[in-house]
C-alpha cells in the first residue's frame, strides 16, 4: 500500500482523502486540482487539498478564507458552491462524523459551526471566541462533543439537537492535541513546555503526567495500539519515542 493509499483509507479531522488517481481529474473543465498536500498533512486541512466528506459525500476545498463544495463525476469536480469562512485567517477545520456539519478555529480564537448540503454552503454560527489564536478542532464521541485548542485553552463543549454548550476547560498552551479512547488518554503538545497528558471524564481534565523531550515539539503522534508516544522535534529533527504508562 502506497502512502496516499493509506492516507485515503483513514479518517482525518473528520474527512478522508481521496484516492490518487483522483486528484489528477479536472475541476469544471479546466485543470486538476491544485492544493498542498504536504502543508495540509503538517498544518491541517486548509490548503486546497481536496477532502472527502464520509457521511454526505461530498468534495470539500477548504482554505483559510474560504470554502468550496464539489460533486464529483466520472469527468471530474463540478463546483457548486463556494462561501467565506467567519472571523478572520482560519487556522483549524473538523468535519461532523454524521452530520453536513463543518467547525473551524481562526488566529483571533473564533470558533464557528457552518453547515451546508448538496446545494451549497447555508448558515454559519459562533461557538466560542477565546481571544488567542486556534490550533485545533476535532469531532469526539461519536460527534456528540467538540473539542477546542488553541494559545491558552483546551476547552470541551456538548453537541445535540444543532446547539453547542460548554463543558469543561483547561488553561494550557496547546499546540495540537491527540484524544484517544474518548478521553481516556489527552496528550498536548505545548512546543518547548513539552507535552502533557491528561484524562477526560464527566468531571473534567485531570492532568496524569508530562513528557519533556530535550527540544521543542514540533508534532506528536500515538500508536494504533495507544502504548506509544511519538514526539518530533522542531531542532534538530529528531523523532524521539516514549511509552505510554497506565500508571
Amino acid at each position: 500500500m502506497s502512502l496516499c493509499e493509506e492516507l485515503a483509507s483513514e479518517s482525518w479531522h473528520g474527512f478522508r482523502f481521496l484516492e490518487p488517481a483522483a486528484y489528477e481529474l479536472s475541476v469544471d473543465g479546466g485543470p486538476a486540482i491544485e492544493g498542498d498536500l504536504l502543508r495540509t498533512l503538517v498544518f491541517g486541512p486548509n490548503y486546497g487539498h481536496y477532502l472527502l466528506h464520509p457521511a454526505s459525500g461530498m468534495i470539500l476545498g477548504l482554505h483559510s478564507g474560504s470554502m468550496e463544495l464539489l460533486q464529483r463525476s466520472a469527468a471530474g469536480f463540478k463546483s457548486i458552491g463556494k462561501t467565506r469562512t467567519r472571523g478572520s485567517a482560519t487556522l483549524a477545520y473538523a468535519a461532523h462524523p454524521n452530520e453536513m456539519l463543518l467547525v473551524y478555529g481562526d488566529n483571533a480564537g473564533s470558533f464557528h459551526a457552518h453547515r451546508f448540503d448538496a446545494t451549497g454552503f447555508g448558515k454559519a454560527n459562533k461557538i466560542a471566541a477565546k481571544q488567542l489564536k486556534a490550533s485545533r478542532v476535532e469531532f469526539v464521541q461519536a460527534g456528540q462533543m467538540l473539542v477546542i485548542g488553541g494559545m491558552g485553552y483546551l476547552s470541551t463543549y456538548s453537541y445535540s439537537g444543532g446547539k453547542f454548550a460548554p463543558l469543561h476547560d483547561v488553561s494550557i498552551a496547546v499546540r495540537d492535541f491527540v484524544w484517544v479512547n474518548d478521553g481516556q488518554i489527552v496528550l498536548v503538545n505545548q512546543g518547548i513546555h513539552g507535552v502533557a497528558a491528561f484524562g477526560y471524564d464527566g468531571n473534567g481534565f485531570s492532568k496524569t503526567g508530562d513528557v519533556a523531550p530535550p527540544g521543542e515539539s514540533r508534532e506528536i503522534a500515538i500508536s494504533t495500539c495507544g502504548k506509544y508516544l511519538a514526539v518530533a522535534l522542531q531542532e534538530p529533527a529528531v523523532l524521539n519515542l516514549y511509552a505510554i504508562s497506565a500508571d
